[in-house]
């Protein structure tokens, strides 16, 4: 798994560590914070991967404050399927005008030690994400979403995760 703020990313080796009960609950009370914001991108298919690679952890079961990046990229820009899908490499490439490098997207991650190669790919994985959504609300009006509009938009994708389903903040 990986954590990122704006300067820093961590890697945490999920899979060696999934019999830690005290790593499930510090995670728990970070992932229920309300003062944490959770950036997923595509994040329903990463949490099917935890759900069958570390199925003790249950941190995942409840995010108090998530959004999703990728339905605010659809949303924002309509012609996302002409200029090159919704993958987070082609809205990389997009809003930053720079290939995000997805060389070790399908390399055997099981294996342990993880290689240089993937840690940094899992680290960048992360540590773009603040950054794609601060450029996301920055695209907004420029691209004819009002920017009210655009803050409600961002207000409704924000939601809770709450016994694993996916509930919109009221």
């Amino acid at each position: 798994m990986q954590l990122a703020n704006d300067t820093t990313a961590f890697i945490v080796d999920l899979i060696s560590l999934r019999d830690k009960p005290a790593l499930d609950a510090m995670f728990g009370r970070i992932f229920q914070s309300k003062k944490t914001t959770v950036i997923g991108f595509g994040f329903d298919a990463d949490r099917a991967q935890f759900n069958k690679f570390v199925p003790n952890m249950k941190f995942l079961m409840h995010i108090e404050n998530f959004i999703d990046a990728q339905p605010l990229y659809k949303y924002i820009f309509a012609d996302w399927q002409q200029q090159g899908g919704s993958s987070l490499a082609a809205v990389c490439e997009r809003l930053f005008k720079q290939k995000l490098c997805k060389g070790e997207q399908m390399s055997n991650w099981e294996n342990r030690r993880l290689r240089h190669s993937q840690e940094h790919y899992a680290a960048l994985d992360a540590w773009i994400l603040p950054q794609v959504m601060e450029q996301l609300h920055a695209c907004a009006s420029y691209n004819g979403k009002e920017p009210a509009r655009a803050d409600r938009m961002f207000s409704q994708l924000r939601r809770t995760i709450k016994g694993g389903n996916k509930q919109t903040e009221e």
